[in-house]
């Protein structure tokens, strides 16, 4: 029967125990069980126990009870009835609202048994639990006066009870609902005081801190939750890992340390609390709720001063990156943005990359840091910059310098701390702007270069690379106005170019690319970097798309200027003729473009004429006239290229350009010397008049007397040899009058003056310049000096002896002329005058002593005798005489001719002995 009993009876009254979490300040204790019953036989494995209702149970126990008369049993029994009862009353509690007295028998029961069993020890022994089930009944009757007597007398009875705890914890919260603090406070420390570790000690110990607190006891309160919080609180402060009870205790007591500390001297309280209670490894939690309690009650400077004291406290704390993160949310909370800077620069300055905060700092604790420390850079860095801009704008743009520099540094230290983050380039961008507006010239071409190519995929590296080239411009300028020394301004000047050359190759497809490359090569022409001067516009000049004449006409004229300072001429002049090709006629580079393009082609010229290729040379001084004939140096290209066509044998085409050049340019003064030239050039062109008539030109400037002597024999010459024997005897004639020195020029005008009156049948004006001659050499010259004559001047001799031959020639001919006819005697006598003449003559033309003229004044004055011999043998007969008066007559003419046959004999003799000294011409020969 106890076996079935309590095999019936074992499920069901397990739930009998007190649940605390079914009813406020109630605590669960050990259940009861059927041990202390008789034992029991388990069921087979897999029986199925019986479903029995409370009503069943009551009903079996009362049979029971009916039928057992063992006082023991009875009373386990009734004890059992009263539990019974109890439960019933609780399901009926579940299932109503209804205040009705549902435990009046449960309490009946446990009543009857505290009082009728009073002397049962079994009852006694269980006289504790009986008074705790009594004052729980009464509890849920809702009679909490009746259930705290009940347990004042249970905890005052039984202190060794394992329901003692319990019943002073309900006690204390009963004193504690009443706010009767200082009881509630005494009846938890009982409870703490037993150290028993279950909930009752730990809500104890959390109420105990309330019961404090609720009497204005603080400091004590602080210690009490404290120690909650020592309890409760895991070492590594993860309150997600409690359970959900024991997280709501730990944040409550949190919450009310906050309010206790900010009743005191806030976060400094909880630095002297803790300097005596010792460190608490949650202890900046409670630095964290005081915060939030603060900002809950708008009171931000007292809430961020508390995250700041922890701070100061403890700097390295893990969780002091945290707390000046609270700092500035609490600052955002009140609207207090100067204030919000200061600490996201504290920030930032704190736990910066570079600093031992992150050195000492854990990966998991550095990736918190890091979102913040981009975004607060960023955001510091936006802020000075904006207002940077907005100070330069107002009236005291000097303020805005200090904001430029901040900004600048901020980018700065986003890209020293995160040089892999993607917004790197911007970064770098933004500094190289606030450098820029600071006037940190020289930085923000630093940063701007470094964005151009060290991030060429950045959409702005363009922009960048020529802002960098726009600040080299500005040192420039500034150099220039500050006078500062030379090598430093071609030190920044080689810098530009360097980037100009950078940028253009880097970003040839940008627009502005072929206007920074034209720039860099003007810049290298400046430095007289020609080569690369000439890389550079070279490229330009291949550029595609072609850029506007605005970029390629300084781009051909830097190539032009930089070839021809490297002596380059051909390829320099070909750059000034594109340049002048794309040139407009108003263009003020015209006129320099023409001047180069002219010497260009003037230095080619030069070139030619060292290398003594004449023609080449004149061809080259040619092109100055026909590419640039406005140009200064035309004249003298002019001047040139006639002379070298002279030295290249060109005379028609020097000819050509030196009257030309005497047309236009009559005023300079190389106009002078063109006439001495064209003399030349119609000497080897062998146009003889015209060659006169420059000479003419000469003489008519000339007042040097001895050149006048020169020019108009010469003159007289060439008048000769063109034909123009007007002009020819008159010069020679001139000549002759008025230059009586030297002797041997004026003999031979003279001469030629005699034949030219010869060719122009003037006998008569021919015999007075051959007699002018011969005059002219006796006056001159002695019989006596004729030898030192005939070698100191020996032509003057000759023609004076071919004179006196010319004329005794016609005394000849006038003698031969003259025939004897009869009368004899009077012919005879006109011809032996005429003889005497010309042999007088021969004979003066044979005193010159010169051997052609004396053989041939020699033979004639033989043919002379001879002649007269013949003419004789030969004269005309006496008409009227008989034949013997003939015969004696020609007998006569025998005897008068022979002595002349052989003096002429005689004469021919000597003429021809003159072979014996080597003299044979044609009148010895003759003579023989």
């Amino acid at each position: 029967m106890k076996a079935l009993l309590a095999l019936a009876l074992a499920p069901l009254l397990a739930a009998c125990s007190y649940d605390p979490h079914i009813m406020p300040g109630f605590m669960s204790t050990a259940p009861p069980t059927l041990a202390d019953l008789q034992p029991v036989s388990l069921p087979q494995a897999g029986a199925e126990l019986p479903a029995v209702s409370l009503a069943e149970l009551e009903d079996i126990y009362r049979q029971v009870l009916i039928v057992t008369e063992d006082p023991a049993t009875r009373l386990q029994v009734l004890h059992r009835l009263a539990d019974i009862e109890m439960l019933q009353g609780e399901e009926e509690l579940a299932l109503t609202e209804a205040r009705a007295p549902l435990f009046d028998e449960a309490i009946a029961a446990y009543q009857s048994l505290l009082q009728g069993h009073s002397n049962d020890p079994d009852n006694n022994h269980a006289k504790d639990r009986l008074l705790y089930q009594l004052s729980k009944a009464h509890e849920l009757n809702g009679e909490n006066d009746k259930s705290l007597a009940v347990l004042e007398q249970l905890s005052a009875g039984y202190p060794q009870s394992k329901h003692y705890v319990e019943a002073k914890f309900r006690l204390a919260d009963s004193y504690f609902s009443s706010a009767d603090y200082p009881a509630a406070e005494r009846a938890y420390a009982q409870v703490i005081a037993r150290e028993d570790v279950s909930a009752y000690y730990r809500n104890a110990l959390y109420m105990h801190g309330w019961s404090q607190f609720k009497q204005g006891r603080y400091r004590p309160a602080i210690a009490a939750f404290s120690n909650t919080l020592d309890l409760l609180v895991p070492t590594d402060n993860d309150l997600e890992t409690l359970g959900r009870g024991e997280r709501e205790l730990v944040l409550d007591s949190f919450r009310v340390l906050a309010v206790a500390f900010s009743y005191l001297q806030g976060p400094d309280t909880i630095a002297a609390a803790y300097r005596q209670l010792g460190h608490r490894h949650y202890q900046h939690l409670l630095y964290q709720h005081l915060g939030e309690l603060y900002l809950r009650q708008q009171r931000y400077r007292d809430s961020a001063e508390t995250y700041r004291a922890f701070n100061r406290s403890w700097p390295g704390s893990e969780h002091a990156h945290e707390f000046q993160i609270s700092v500035i949310e609490t600052y955002e909370a009140g609207g207090f943005r100067d204030l919000i800077i200061t600490e996201k620069q504290h920030y930032v300055e704190s736990y910066g990359v570079s600093g031992d905060y992150w050195a000492n700092s854990s990966t998991a604790v550095k990736q918190l840091i890091t979102s913040k420390l981009k975004l607060f850079i960023e955001e510091l860095a936006t802020y000075h910059h904006a207002l940077g801009q907005s100070l330069a704008q107002s009236l005291a743009p000097s303020s805005a310098l200090p904001h430029f520099l901040s900004a600048g540094d901020y980018y700065q230290l986003f890209v020293s701390s995160f040089a892999n983050d993607p917004r790197v380039p911007e970064m770098v961008f933004l500094l190289a702007e606030s450098r820029w507006e600071a006037g940190a010239t020289e930085a923000a071409i630093s940063a701007y270069e470094q964005v151009a190519y060290d991030f060429p995929d950045f959409p702005r590296a363009a922009d960048a690379g020529y802002s960098a080239i726009v600040a080299y411009n500005a040192l420039l300028a500034g150099a220039a106005a500050t006078a500062d020394d030379s090598s430093d301004n071609e030190k920044i000047l080689r810098s530009r170019i360097d980037s100009q050359l950078r940028y253009a190759s880097r970003f040839a497809s940008d627009a502005r690319a072929p206007l920074v490359l034209n720039s860099a090569a003007a810049a290298l022409l400046e430095l007289s970097e020609y080569q690369l001067a000439i890389i550079a516009a070279a490229t330009l000049s291949h550029w595609q798309p072609t850029p506007g004449v605005e970029i390629m006409v300084p781009a051909w004229l830097i190539m032009a200027h930089s070839h021809f300072d490297t002596r380059e001429y051909l390829p320099a002049e070909q750059a000034y003729q594109q340049a002048l090709e794309l040139m407009t006629s108003a263009d003020t580079r015209r006129g320099d473009a023409v001047e180069r393009l002219a010497a260009s082609i003037y230095r080619q010229a030069e070139a030619a004429v060292v290398a003594q290729n004449y023609r080449a040379a004149a061809d080259q001084f040619a092109r100055v006239i026909d590419l640039a004939p406005q140009s200064s140096v035309r004249v003298q290209a002019q001047y040139d290229a006639a002379g070298n066509y002279m030295q290249a044998g060109e005379f028609a085409r020097a000819t050509r350009l030196l009257r030309d050049f005497r047309r236009r340019f009559s005023d300079h003064p190389l106009s002078v010397g063109i006439a001495t030239r064209l003399v030349h050039n119609y000497q080897q062109l062998q146009q003889w008049e015209n060659a006169a008539q420059e000479l003419d030109i000469i003489l008519a400037t000339e007042t040097d007397p001895e050149r006048q002597r020169q020019l108009l024999y010469l003159a007289a010459e060439h008048y000769d040899k063109a034909g123009n024997s007007e002009l020819a005897i008159h010069r020679y004639r001139s000549y002759a009058h008025g230059w009586p020195q030297p002797p041997a020029e004026r003999f031979e005008a003279m001469n030629r003056l005699a034949e030219l009156y010869a060719q122009s049948r003037q006998p008569q004006k021919r015999q007075f310049w051959l007699r002018k001659i011969m005059a002219t050499y006796e006056t001159a010259h002695s019989p006596q000096q004729a030898q030192q004559e005939v070698q100191q001047s020996g032509h003057s001799l000759y023609l004076a002896a071919f004179a006196s031959s010319e004329l005794a020639e016609l005394e000849y001919q006038a003698y031969l002329r003259i025939s004897i006819r009869a009368p004899l005697a009077k012919s005879l006598s006109r011809k032996k005058t005429a003889m005497q003449h010309a042999l007088k003559a021969y004979q003066r033309t044979n005193d010159y002593a010169v051997a052609q003229f004396s053989t041939l004044a020699t033979y004639k004055m033989g043919e002379i005798y001879r002649a007269l011999s013949v003419d004789l043998l030969e004269s005309e007969r006496p008409g009227n005489i008989d034949p013997l008066a003939l015969e004696q007559y020609e007998l006569l003419l025998e005897e008068q001719a022979y002595p002349f046959e052989e003096k002429a004999i005689i004469i021919h003799e000597a003429n021809a002995r003159r072979s014996w000294e080597g003299i044979y011409d044609e009148w010895v020969q003759h003579s023989f």
